[in-house]
């Protein structure tokens, strides 16, 4: 069954998958080199390790992870000449996914709130009777940190390949996050004071949110979209906190039912939640979403457009092609340079890497130089890329035949051959 886990994880992502193949390579020849019984006394875990059934564990392993991985080997081989990976990487790694991919550009606070379980979890594991769960975990746990530190080291001090990069080895923190809390909540159960300790930390947590959506002059758009999801956390939250605090529920799982049944009724309720269908991001303002809408109904399916390339959402909401925005950017180098020089032409510099970093920055300064070009620079841009439509932020005077077909807000759309 932990095969057919692994498999499911890779067959929906193809970072989990070659991950997963590594830690269950890792995890099967730990368990040849250095065995251990499954089963304690009072053990949970049914069933032996046996040489069959990590052998059908794989099989289905690699049966699911193989149709994600496929594909991504013939698209890396199918592309022409690549980028030099120092270009890659001033491009790529330090102006457009700094928040990804170069650590040093994170913020001390970010690093404190990673790594401050971790010595607490170390003594927690140390203390605990030695049973074949605990065995396991603390395998599981070196091995990522073990991802965590090649990540570090050779994607994030010294960046020595580009498939390296791409893996995003730093998003399987997650993982030894969430078990390292779980050591620090061993470690502290059963003290005194842990019950009170609980509820004052869950009302310390679920405070944050709250003062983020009400307190705030300009909420964040991750609160705001979310905000439906953040409640049913949030009194989740609470309710465990206030059952661990009072120590009056027995058996121990049902705690889990009040909030979990509210977390399921969300669910159904919002099939939004689930990614069944498409919701605005709130990165773009409702102005620009009209725009969108206007451009689905009523301009042709296949005209192109040149759009501000700090919006986001006109190929979902609009339904129509654009020459190039920050947001959609190539995966691999050898479609990077194109990316690259799109964007040099729509925002007339001869290098992005003089823009600002960090990706707010980044886009501030991006729709201050697009605001400030004038109709003669873009109608260039739109000549060379045989686009038909400019969207602008602000009123520009387009020689004829060029026509404003809409406006709203700050946005103003020109069909260039009405």
């Amino acid at each position: 069954w932990s095969g057919v886990l692994f498999g499911l994880a890779g067959f929906f992502h193809l970072n989990h998958a070659l991950v997963g193949i590594g830690l269950w390579a890792n995890l099967v020849a730990w368990h040849f080199w250095s065995p251990a019984p499954l089963a304690g006394e009072g053990s949970p875990v049914r069933g032996k390790f046996t040489s069959g059934r990590i052998a059908l564990g794989t099989v289905v392993l690699v049966a699911l992870v193989l149709p994600n991985i496929f594909p991504a080997i013939r698209a890396a081989l199918a592309h022409g000449e690549k980028l030099p990976l120092k270009d890659f990487i001033n491009l790529y790694v330090h102006l457009r996914h700094p928040h990804h991919y170069d650590p040093a550009s994170w913020p001390i606070a970010l690093w404190f709130s990673f790594l401050w379980p971790f010595p607490l979890a170390l003594l927690a594991a140390r203390r605990a009777s030695r049973t074949p769960q605990l065995q396991q975990t603390v395998r599981i746990t070196r091995l990522f940190c073990a991802v965590l530190l090649v990540a570090l080291l050779f994607a994030g001090i010294w960046y020595v390949s580009e498939p390296l990069i791409q893996m995003s080895l730093f998003r399987f923190s997650i993982y030894p996050k969430l078990l390292s809390c779980i050591g620090v909540a061993l470690l502290l159960h059963g003290r005194p004071g842990y019950p009170l300790l609980c509820w004052i930390a869950s009302v310390a947590l679920v405070t944050l949110p709250f003062l983020g959506r009400f307190l705030s002059s300009s909420p964040s758009p991750v609160l705001t979209q979310n905000s439906h999801l953040i409640d049913i956390l949030v009194a989740m939250l609470l309710l465990f906190g206030l059952f661990e605090a009072l120590e009056v529920v027995r058996p121990r799982w049902i705690i889990a039912l009040p909030p979990t049944a509210a977390f399921v009724v969300s669910l159904a309720w919002r099939a939004d939640t689930l990614g069944l269908r498409f919701t605005p991001n709130a990165a773009d303002p409702p102005e620009y979403l009209s725009l969108c809408t206007y451009v689905r109904d009523h301009t042709p399916t296949d005209a192109i457009f040149l759009v501000p390339p700090t919006e986001q959402e006109f190929r979902l909401a609009a339904q129509r092609a654009i020459i190039v925005n920050f947001k959609g950017v190539p995966q691999l180098s050898s479609e990077l340079g194109e990316w690259r020089d799109r964007l040099c032409r729509v925002l007339d510099l001869r290098d992005l890497t003089t823009l600002p970093r960090r990706f707010d920055r980044t886009l501030a300064g991006m729709a201050d130089r697009y605001a400030g070009l004038s109709a003669e620079q873009l109608g260039s841009v739109t000549a060379h890329y045989h686009a038909r439509y400019i969207v602008t932020t602000r009123p520009l005077d387009f020689p004829g035949p060029a026509k404003l077909v809409f406006e709203k807000g700050i946005f103003h759309l020109y069909d260039l051959t009405p």
